[in-house]
């Protein structure tokens, strides 16, 4: 067939996979894996257990490919976690650099005022002036 690297086709055929789980959540393939392997969570947010099968493995690792490159778009902010989601444009995981700390903002809406703009000085006191000029 031409490939070069059979490892990476079939890492990027898995990543695909995975993908297509987070893009149609409602594709009756991704309700089915929900139903028995993350009924209650998010596929995102699941720890997945070491007994599972072969498949759903090789569905895991597509998905440890992807979180690597995936990075959310803040509209209203209430989804993504301050601390844990990838949400920065800039650095190198996309996550703050800056320790948690005491901070009680734990979702990135609470850095959005009620026009949906950053809140520059709640930006500037948590995270620094090194953010507040990047978003």
């Amino acid at each position: 067939m031409g490939f070069r690297d059979m490892r990476a086709f079939n890492q990027a055929l898995l990543a695909k996979q995975a993908w297509r789980l987070l893009d149609s959540p409602d594709s009756l393939c991704a309700r089915l894996l929900k139903a028995k392997y993350y009924p209650r969570g998010n596929l995102l947010d699941t720890v997945f257990s070491s007994n599972s099968s072969a498949v759903w493995k090789g569905i895991v690792h597509g998905l440890d490919l992807v979180k690597k490159g995936i990075i959310w778009r803040v509209g209203n902010g209430t989804m993504i976690k301050t601390w844990r989601d990838a949400w920065i444009p800039c650095g190198h995981n996309f996550r703050p650099i800056t320790p948690k700390g005491n901070c009680r903002y734990n979702r990135v809406a609470d850095f959005l005022n009620e026009h949906g703009a950053w809140d520059v000085e709640r930006l500037g006191s948590i995270f620094g002036t090194w953010m507040s000029g990047r978003l």
